[in-house]
C-alpha cells in the first residue's frame, strides 16, 4: 500500500510467532509515517527563511506556480528593465521553458519580505507614471527617488537571504534546489553579462516573473495576502524550489 511517497512494506503482520505488542507498535509507527505530512521534510526551510527576515513562507506544490506568457509580454511593453540584464527576458528562459522546469519539481517555498521604504498612496498607485511624467512635481519625484534608494537596498538584502536559503537546501540534501528572486537583478549597477562576462555568475538568479510567473495568483492561491497598488510599503517574493 502506497500513500504520499510512503509505504507498508516495512511493517510486520501479526502471526503466530510474533508478541501482539510489538505487532501493533509497528503498525502505528506504520501509520504515523503514512499519515505524515508530504511537506514536512521542507517545513525547516519555512523557519530558515523566517530567520532571514522574510515577513511569511510557505511551501506549495510546484505546480501551484501560476505561470503565463502574458507575463513576459507585459515585460515588452513598458519595464523599464527589459532587455537591461541576463535575468531579465528576452534572456530569461520563455515560460513555456520554465513550465517545463517546473515539472521536474515537486515542492516550492513562496518567501514575502516587506520593504522599509514607503510611499504614499498617490506615489505607489502609479509609480512609473510619476518617475517619468514630465508634469509630476518636482517634490513627488525627490519622494520617489528616496522610495526607490530605501526599496534597493532591501532588494540586495532579499537577494541574500534567497540565496542563504538556496545554499540551505543544497547542503540538506536537495542539490536541485534554485532560488528565483524578488525583483530584477541588484548585484551590478548595469550588467556587465550583456557585453562580456556576468560578474557574479555564481549569485546570479532569474527573478519569478521574468519567467512568466504571475506572483498575484501564486500568493493568493497559496493563502498569501497581497495588495495592488501597494500601501505605504509594498511586498516582494520570491520563490525556492525544491525538488
Amino acid at each position: 500500500m502506497r500513500d504520499g511517497g510512503y509505504t507498508f512494506n516495512s511493517i510486520k503482520l501479526y502471526s503466530e510467532n510474533q508478541d501482539p505488542d510489538m505487532t501493533l507498535q509497528s503498525i502505528n509507527a506504520g501509520m504515523a509515517i503514512v499519515n505524515r505530512s508530504p511537506y514536512e521534510p521542507f517545513q525547516i526551510f519555512e523557519k530558515r527563511a523566517l530567520d532571514e527576515g522574510a515577513l511569511e513562507a510557505r511551501l506549495i506544490p510546484a505546480d501551484g506556480i501560476v505561470v503565463e506568457n502574458r507575463g513576459i509580454f507585459k515585460c515588452n511593453s513598458g519595464c523599464p528593465y527589459y532587455g537591461t540584464s541576463l535575468v531579465c527576458p528576452p534572456h530569461s528562459p520563455t515560460p513555456d521553458e520554465f513550465r517545463s522546469i517546473i515539472r521536474d519539481y515537486s515542492y516550492a517555498l513562496l518567501v514575502r519580505f516587506e520593504t522599509s521604504a514607503t510611499a504614499r498612496d498617490e506615489i505607489s498607485s502609479s509609480l512609473l507614471r510619476v518617475m517619468c511624467g514630465k508634469e509630476t512635481p518636482s517634490d513627488q519625484k525627490e519622494e520617489l527617488q528616496t522610495f526607490f534608494s530605501g526599496f534597493g537596498e532591501d532588494c540586495k538584502k532579499f537577494h541574500h537571504a534567497m540565496l542563504n536559503l538556496e545554499k540551505s537546501a543544497f547542503i540538506t540534501g536537495y542539490p536541485f534546489a534554485v532560488a528565483l528572486m524578488p525583483g530584477p537583478c541588484v548585484l551590478c549597477e548595469s550588467c556587465t553579462g550583456l557585453s562580456g562576462s556576468c560578474a557574479h555568475p555564481t549569485k546570479r538568479r532569474f527573478p519569478a516573473d521574468a519567467l512568466g510567473v504571475n506572483l498575484l495568483k501564486t500568493a493568493r492561491l497559496a493563502g498569501m495576502e497581497i495588495m495592488f497598488p501597494f500601501h505605504t510599503s509594498p511586498s516582494s517574493f520570491g520563490i525556492l524550489l525544491i525538488d
